[in-house]
């Protein structure tokens, strides 16, 4: 009798194939694109210098870096964060 796959092995195979296609992606990116087309989709920060850096509650990396004034909307990052949320009425 062939016992089936648990749970369990079902989704780590499932994050490992996840894995490996983002690894493939991130492979691919990092040799077909020039540095300012990475900057310009929000994967590379260039130019940057890095004033601390530590971890955070749970590992989360935290990084400080300077603050810059730009003449565009949101500068060089591009971030969710910077975005207006919409407003929920209570």
């Amino acid at each position: 009798m062939t016992e089936q796959p648990s749970r369990y092995h079902t989704m780590l195979k499932a994050i490992d194939a996840e894995r490996k296609h983002d690894e493939a992606f991130f492979k691919n990116l990092n040799e077909s694109k020039t540095m300012q087309q990475k900057v310009n989709a929000g994967f590379v920060w260039y130019p940057v210098q890095v004033i601390r850096k530590s971890y955070t509650i749970g590992e989360y990396l935290e990084v400080e870096v300077p603050q810059y004034e730009f003449n565009d909307k949101n500068g060089p990052f591009l971030c969710s964060l910077n975005k207006r949320l919409p407003e929920i009425e209570v």
